[in-house]
């Protein structure tokens, strides 16, 4: 569902934007909540049916017990899709792709969360500033 409405809401029309950024908060993941085979099918289906619309995908923060699911998907995962996967600890990890000051605090920037976080289900263009 969210996939769909960030694609059906910005990557459509003539305004539209052609790649996706995707932040996962992992930052209170543990091993009861990870599903590898979910993580499989995530990346999958980008690579598989948006492969030219993902620009970057950033897991913040991801527990070490991650890294066992992670390293048990990605080769599964196309080299292409792969490279376009970082992790990302602390605030400098992100620089090179975010201006900080326009992420929120939660996510290791400087905004405030109330102002940069949307519901997905109250998206809409006019939350973009083009």
């Amino acid at each position: 569902y969210t996939l769909d409405k960030v694609i059906s809401t910005f990557l459509r029309g003539s305004r539209s934007m052609d790649k996706l950024t995707c932040v996962i908060d992992l930052q209170n993941i543990g091993w009861d909540s990870l599903d590898g085979e979910a993580l499989k099918a995530i990346l999958t289906f980008l690579q598989n049916f948006y492969p030219e619309t993902l620009a970057l995908m950033v897991l913040w923060k991801p527990p070490t017990i991650f890294w066992v699911v992670y390293k048990m998907v990605v080769p599964f995962v196309d080299k292409k899709t792969r490279g376009k996967i970082i992790m990302a600890y602390k605030q400098s990890d992100l620089t090179h792709a975010f201006d900080v000051d326009t992420l929120p605090k939660t996510l290791g920037g400087n905004a405030e969360d109330e102002e940069m976080l949307i519901r997905i289900q109250d998206l809409s263009r006019d939350d973009i500033d083009y």
